[in-house]
């Protein structure tokens, strides 16, 4: 079965059943016109039928790692269809998955956007189960489990200076507005949300070395990037529209790296400036999130429509990839390199915004 607009399995019955005026009824301005259960949400993903590649389904629901061929650098790419973290090798191109974790009790149900952190360790935003789960580096040994009592979470990121972790929520509590929580000292549910009261939809997050935190998300139905400073106080829209919003990380140049879905197109937008740069993966469908590897000089991207993760160049721009896997996968959907950048610098913004000390 094809779907042109979808979001993991565990959301789309959510949003299914959302009504007129309800949040995920109207798409940022500009979508095309689509049609089915998961009209107008906020992630354009396709989804496709088994490839004659895909590993039986007995296998892909069996936690399993084979380290020999893993090696010490993989992309974990969490797959919505089998409901687990595939694993793939980076250094070879057309190679099955090297393992594949999955939980039981509680089960990941359309896991979502992936974060590894500074010690390796790798958090999975299982939406489903409302809950965001830390795993040991290449491992299936759950070290942390979280609970998002309030929202439906899409992503997740940990502030390596404060140890608090941020999520995104594509909606809040019983259908609510979605938005940012944080879980400080060590807290096992949110502590507090982000204040912001324009924002609708948080997608993506992430943080600077300084612990401001940024995402994508929807507010007035258009894609924007919002900052909180030190993780506090007011978002502040950092004037960055985004046709359909796609994923973001910070960079060692300051720079956000920022993936738009619907342009189709990742790339940088630059210190003072409101506009992608440096576009790549313009001849992929679809790139929800770009994950760059641990020099920073190599962007993981993944084409649902057609099985396939792409590794670009970085910074680009760059049309061409570097190489493809044909990973014969069709739920592979978010992508995370292991071993992950340091986080990046703090982004200054255009000067038309003034958002600091205004």
């Amino acid at each position: 079965m094809h779907y042109r607009l979808i979001i993991p399995l565990a959301l789309s019955t959510l949003f299914a059943s959302c009504g007129p005026g309800t949040l995920g009824s109207t798409p940022p301005s500009g979508l095309p016109s689509q049609s089915g259960p998961w009209t107008n949400v906020p992630f354009r993903l396709v989804a496709k039928g088994p490839s004659r590649n895909e590993p039986p389904l007995h296998r892909l629901r069996k936690a399993w790692i084979n380290k020999a061929e893993c090696g010490s650098s993989v992309i974990y790419s969490s797959d919505e269809i089998t409901n687990t973290i595939d694993i793939f090798p980076q250094d070879s191109s057309d190679q099955g998955p090297c393992g594949q974790l999955t939980l039981k009790r509680p089960p990941l149900v359309g896991p979502a956007g992936l974060f590894v952190d500074k010690n390796g360790d790798l958090w999975v935003a299982n939406s489903g189960e409302h809950e965001i789960v830390e795993f040991a580096p290449l491992s299936n040994k759950v070290l942390k489990t979280l609970y998002d009592t309030v929202g439906e979470p899409t992503s997740v990121v940990v502030d390596p200076n404060k140890g608090s972790v941020y999520v995104a929520n594509i909606v809040g509590e019983k259908g609510g507005l979605g938005g940012v929580v944080a879980f400080d000292n060590g807290s096992k549910t949110p502590t507090r949300q982000l204040s912001d009261a324009t924002l609708e939809q948080a997608i993506f997050v992430t943080i600077d070395t300084s612990s401001n935190v940024y995402a994508t998300g929807v507010a007035a139905h258009f894609g924007v990037v919002h900052e909180w400073l030190g993780g506090k106080g007011k978002g502040v829209d950092l004037g960055i529209q985004l046709q359909f919003p796609g994923g973001i990380e910070t960079t060692n140049s300051g720079a956000l790296l920022i993936c738009d879905q619907l342009i189709p197109a990742c790339g940088d937008v630059e210190p003072g400036r409101t506009a992608l740069t440096n576009e790549f993966a313009t001849s992929s469908a679809d790139p929800v999130n770009a994950s760059l590897d641990a020099a920073e000089d190599t962007a993981f991207t993944q084409d649902t429509s057609f099985s396939i993760i792409y590794a670009w160049r970085y910074s680009g721009p760059d049309s061409n990839p570097l190489y493809d896997k044909t990973i014969g996968i069709p739920g592979s959907i978010f992508v995370a390199a292991y071993p992950a950048p340091p986080i990046g610098k703090p982004f200054t913004p255009s000067k038309e915004k003034g958002r600091r000390g205004t």
